[in-house]
């Protein structure tokens, strides 16, 4: 038997198990979805902007919800060091920069 061997292409987050564990006892199901959506969506911390409304509908949760996990996980010191969050009056945008 041969075992099918095609690698999966493209950027990956690096997850620790240790840090999943954490995530898991700390944070509540939004919370999480919103956490790894955005470590995932930008690994490398390059500049990037997405929309409230995209998460959104990527991950089928209300755009309330996703604000209110993205200001939980800002309260709670979960966001990445370069992801800058713009306030409503900048379109609800999560903006991701690069920091050095």
């Amino acid at each position: 038997m041969t075992q099918n061997q095609l690698k999966i292409q493209g950027k990956f987050y690096p997850l620790q198990h240790e840090e999943w564990l954490r995530a898991c006892r700390e944070l509540n199901s939004a919370e999480l979805d919103v956490l790894f959506y955005l470590k995932t969506a930008n690994p490398n911390g390059e500049k990037r902007i997405i929309a409230y409304n995209t998460i959104a509908s990527d991950l089928k949760k209300n755009k309330i919800t996703v604000s209110r996990a993205i200001q939980a996980l800002k309260e709670k010191n979960w966001l990445p060091d370069w992801l800058e969050l713009q306030s409503a009056f900048q379109n609800n945008t999560v903006t991701f920069s690069e920091v050095r």
